[in-house]
This record gives C-alpha cells, structure tokens and sequence, in this order.
C-alpha cells in the first residue's frame, strides 16, 4: 500500500481491479458516479469474495449484513458541503446520511434480508462481529455477512491531525518514544454460519463496554477496556490464563496503549500480546473486521503475528515481535474507540482432523 505523510492508501491498480470484476453496479443508483465509486467497487468485490469462498450462493432473505464504517460515503460530499457553507454554487449532494452507504451496498446487491449499520468508530467492525454472533443465536437468521469498510476522507484526516495523532510517521505500536496514528483504507469481509466445517473459527466470547470518559482518550487506568475482556472471556467460559495470544488494539496512540496494556496487565495475561497496526495501519471501523481476518488466517496457519515498531521496555506486558510458529487455539482481539467505547472478541480454532 502507498504510504504518504501518516496515510495508508488503497492503490489505484487494486481499485482499477475492483472496478473491472465488479461488472454488476447499476449506474441508475440514488447517487451519482456510483459506476466509480471506489469505496463501493471495494466492498461489492470483498463481498463476492467472502461469497465465494464460503460456497453460500446468492444472497438470500434469510441472510443478514452487517456493515461498519466511520465515514460512509463522506468523500462524495465533504467538499460540496463545505461550498455549501461558503454560499457557492454546488453541482451535487451536500450531504449523504451515513446509512445510504448500507443501503446502496444493499441495492447493488439484491439482497431483502436484514441489514445493520455499524458506527460506533473504532470499535464498529468488532461490534458487528460480536452483533452477527448474537443474530445467529437467537435464531434471527441463519447466516450472517459482516463488512468492515474504510476509505480516507478530509473530515478524518484533518481530525485525527488536529489532534496531533497523525504526524506523517508510521504507527509504532506501544512505544513511547512514538505517538502517532498511521490513518489507513481496507476493506474486509467475513461469512458467519453455524454449520459444521472441518475446520473453522469459532466466536465463543463477545465484550463491550463504555468508560464514559473522554470523547478521544481511554480512561488511563484501563477499566474501559478491562471491563470489555472480561466479559469476553466470561462469555467464553474461560481464564485469561488458557489464552494463546490477544491480538492488541495497539494503535501507536501513547494513551490508548498505555490504557489497553494496564487492562493486560490487570487481567493477569501472560501469553504473547501483538499489534499489526504498524504494517497495516489504523482503517478505524474496518479495523476490527481486517485485523479478526488476520487472526482467523494464523490461526489457520498456527503462525503468530509479530507487533513491527515497538518497545517491549516501555510496557509490562508480554510483547511478541517476532514472527513465531506455534499451537494457536484461543486468541482474543481487542477494540478501544472514541467516546470511551471498547469491544472484545475470543475466537477459538476447531480442526476435526486433529
């Protein structure tokens, strides 16, 4: 991916991509350009793929969406809205409500089941996960397709830098010798079912909570998070102890990581503890759904995942910064976003074959 002053981008060639195998957008859509709408093209080819791979065929009414993202379709609005202000002339729409972007996602895709938006910033693509378990346990539908979508706007970008949390560096993951955030783009999409497979990852814990306590920083003390993680390994019925590894947060934010490693700490983990955000970058909503990617992969693959950038001196927790091949069952991927939400998930490996 292109790295450019603290921001990660989607490449182009990766967009022309989507744009040519996704030949199924229908230029009569509520908003205009939508035949090359990148963040569209994006998700409809993440969507197909995830489709494809989990053999469910089309989507029927009896499947659910699930879709978290931050910003939507700002990047089709932002700067005709603020010509809107600025009493000059505009050629379009000065604003789109963040739902449409759900609804077109839908249209595009024939689909009449039910379907959720997701905004709860950082913490959404892991709360949609969370939002998908619970849908299929209570029997409100069978299958459920989650999308994490991000795409970087001027509204983002010009926030987090107001903030001083994007400073042209990228993300050094609990170092505090560092205190920036990488902004970056992904999409990423993961079927849910609860058919039997071979093998498969499971979700067998589900955390959320709110420490209420800043609109943009964690508690220090780290109850918000601490709160979320333990009622994710409650719900797993399991001790912290009989984890292999918690996929971090971990967003180079000196305050989030100082937060997220005094919950650690407090729970008493003792596997080791990563963040992929210093290769990948920090996609906000999306980033929960990228990064369980990740985790589901390795588990896959028995490969842990390396935290790039950091300092293991700066915090006493168990650091991994090597890439490692070893026994991955049960791994924990924790969330922390703005307003003091935070959100957990405990996914657990099950092969049949040994």
């Amino acid at each position: 991916m292109p790295f450019e002053d603290g921001l990660l981008r989607i490449p182009s060639s990766v967009t022309e991509k989507c744009l040519a195998e996704v030949s199924t957008i229908k230029t009569s859509a509520p908003f205009a350009g939508v035949e090359k709408n990148e963040l569209l093209a994006w998700s409809l080819f993440a969507v197909k793929k995830a489709l494809k791979d989990s053999k469910w065929g089309e989507l029927s009414s009896d499947i659910g969406i699930i879709l978290a993202t931050t910003t939507g379709l700002t990047n089709n609005w932002e700067d005709e809205l603020m010509a809107h202000f600025r009493d000059q002339q505009v050629s379009g729409h000065v604003y789109h409500p963040l739902g449409s972007f759900a609804l077109e996602l839908q249209n595009q895709l024939n689909h009449s089941g039910p379907i959720q938006l997701v905004s709860s910033a950082c913490c959404a693509g892991t709360q949609a996960l969370g939002m998908a378990a619970r849908w299929i346990q209570q029997g409100f539908v069978d299958k459920c397709l989650v999308l994490g979508a991000e795409q970087i706007c001027k509204l983002t970008d010009t926030g987090f830098r107001s903030l001083s949390l994007v400073n042209g560096d990228k993300s050094h993951p609990f170092n505090e010798s560092y205190n920036n955030i990488c902004l970056s783009e992904s999409v990423a999409a993961i079927c849910l079912d609860d058919q039997a497979h071979d093998a498969k990852a499971e979700i067998i814990g589900f955390g959320c909570s709110s420490d209420g306590h800043s609109m943009t920083a964690p508690k220090p003390d780290g109850s918000g998070p601490y709160a979320s993680m333990k009622s994710a390994l409650q719900e797993a019925g399991m001790s912290a102890a009989e984890l292999d590894w918690v996929h971090a947060h971990g967003t180079g934010s000196v305050q989030n990581d100082r937060a997220e490693a005094a919950a650690i700490k407090k729970l008493e983990i003792e596997c080791p503890v990563t963040s992929t955000k210093g290769v990948h970058g920090h996609s906000l909503a999306a980033s929960g759904v990228l990064e369980s990617v990740l985790c589901i992969m390795a588990l896959q693959k028995q490969k842990l995942l390396p935290t790039w950038g950091c300092e293991a001196k700066h915090f006493n927790i168990n650091l991994e910064t090597t890439a490692e091949s070893k026994p991955l069952r049960r791994v924990l991927k924790n969330t922390l976003g703005f307003g003091g939400i935070n959100s957990t998930l405990v996914f657990q490996w099950v092969d049949s074959h040994g």
